[in-house]
């Protein structure tokens, strides 16, 4: 809990990138599945 309070923007940075990497791949798989 320390380290967050520490960082806080580079730990919400952290998981603003992984959101929009795993939103990302979803888009991605459904528009490969739509091309199939």
């Amino acid at each position: 809990m320390l380290k967050n309070s520490d960082y806080p923007g580079r730990e919400v940075d952290k998981l603003i990138k992984q959101t929009i990497r795993s939103s990302n791949q979803t888009s991605t798989a459904q528009t490969q599945k739509k091309d199939e």
